[in-house]
């Protein structure tokens, strides 16, 4: 099985409550793990798209624009860094797999990469809201524990390559 997320995140229509709009709008994204399946999967959504249009006696379209390629860990970096985490305070999570988008990908295709996520449980002064929240505010702590876990990554890097 391939990890994969189809995200519908924005839908415009109408501006009146009494009217039927003539055209609605939606926008979202379409994320892969593995790049072979991002061109079936978006014939499948074009595919729902004109079926449950024409369903219900409409037409539809699908406009597909590239974005941007999964982030991919490195390895030998990854395991390199891991057993460095508990000298810097940190208890390593079990190893997860995320479909998230960003472009920090497209370094992945030139240079060894390493996204880790650090979390910060109950830190004072941090609101109880997920990452992309309009009122996430990491707190000073959250921002030093990010520093701590960057400065493990570049440890692990020049032992890897002392160049």
């Amino acid at each position: 099985m391939h990890a994969a997320v189809f995200s519908v995140g924005w839908l415009r229509a109408g501006t009146t409550e009494n009217v039927i709009p003539d055209v609605a709008e939606a926008g979202g994204t379409l994320r892969v793990l593995n790049p072979e399946d991002r061109e079936p999967l978006r014939e499948t959504a074009l595919r729902i798209v004109e079926t449950t249009a024409r369903a219900h006696g409409c037409t539809a379209s699908v406009k597909v624009t590239q974005g941007e390629p999964a982030t991919v860990n490195d390895e030998v970096l990854a395991g390199a860094v891991r057993p460095l985490l508990p000298e810097a305070g940190f208890e390593p999570a079990p190893a997860m797999r995320s479909c998230g988008s960003d472009d920090f990908g497209f370094y992945g295709n030139t240079s060894p990469t390493l996204m880790m996520f650090v979390g910060i449980k109950d830190a004072p002064g941090t609101p109880n809201v997920p990452l992309h929240h309009p009122r996430f505010l990491p707190s000073d702590e959250a921002v030093g524990a990010v520093a701590r876990a960057q400065a493990v990554a570049f440890a692990a890097t020049s032992a890897l390559d002392p160049a």
